[in-house]
């Protein structure tokens, strides 16, 4: 599914185009792609007023770190006219190859201010299966958090998701899961302290939630907005918006205990 329908395709088609790029002190200029102000104004916060017809392709430069971001915005615009059902091509199959496509295409919404990728980048991950190449991506997720209000969602989500399978299956399972991919973490010192914390700190989230409501549920089958960076108007339009399950509250309580290592 496109990311509009046929009424908005024409309205975006009249729509006064913008000459985007993104530019580095280093690599120079990317390529120029003229997009119609409207489609920009529906997906991004690029654009801080309308265009008018007068004002037909204003360069609308975006200045890059060329250490952190890419200057091809290709994926972007190919998400732009192609919606969700392109994301699994731009990430590509299988993980192991791909965690820099993620790190790349997260960074570029980032910069392009692109919330709405964001969120389907979130929704697409939720519905990957949970194995090592699921952890590979959580690890990778780590090294290209952005400094930018709302920017871990993706990170947050997948860390939610390693602590609901650690609680529910516990430490040995997962580290079975993992492999060698935990193996690899163990001995990073500059990964290790970063990802162990944040996991504890989401495990006791989830063992409080469980001892406070009776019950878990699995991240990947919460189909609200969640992790999903909204405004008020764009919380409106989101299919996930919605108001999520009544859950059973616990009638005993137990002594504490994050499942077995």
């Amino acid at each position: 599914m496109a990311n509009f329908n046929e009424r908005d395709a024409r309205r975006f088609s009249l729509s006064p185009t913008v000459a985007v790029q993104l530019i580095s002190r280093e690599l120079g200029r990317g390529a120029t792609y003229h997009l119609p102000s409207s489609l920009l104004q529906k997906y991004t916060n690029l654009l801080d007023e309308p265009r008018n017809a007068d004002d037909q392709n204003p360069i609308h430069p975006v200045q890059v770190n060329v250490d952190a971001f890419p200057i091809d915005i290709s994926p972007f615009v190919d998400w732009l006219y192609g919606g969700p059902e392109v994301l699994g091509t731009i990430l590509r199959q299988p993980m192991f190859p791909c965690v820099d496509q993620y790190k790349r295409l997260w960074n570029l919404a980032c910069r392009l201010q692109a919330e709405e990728l964001k969120n389907q980048m979130v929704d697409h991950v939720q519905s990957l299966e949970f194995d090592n190449g699921f952890v590979y991506i959580m690890l990778g997720s780590e090294n290209f958090r952005p400094t930018r209000p709302g920017s871990s969602a993706l990170g947050d989500y997948m860390c939610d998701k390693v602590a609901y399978e650690i609680m529910d299956k516990g430490w040995a399972q997962f580290i079975q899961v993992a492999g060698e991919t935990w193996e690899t973490l163990m001995i990073r010192d500059d990964l290790c302290a970063t990802v162990i914390k944040r996991l504890m700190e989401k495990l006791r989230s989830a063992w409080l939630l469980k001892k406070n409501e009776g019950e878990l549920q699995d991240p990947a089958t919460q189909m609200t907005c969640k992790w999903h960076g909204h405004t008020e108007k764009s919380k409106l339009d989101c299919p996930r918006d919605q108001a999520e399950p009544p859950r059973k509250k616990a009638k005993t309580t137990t002594e504490p205990g994050v499942a077995e290592k």
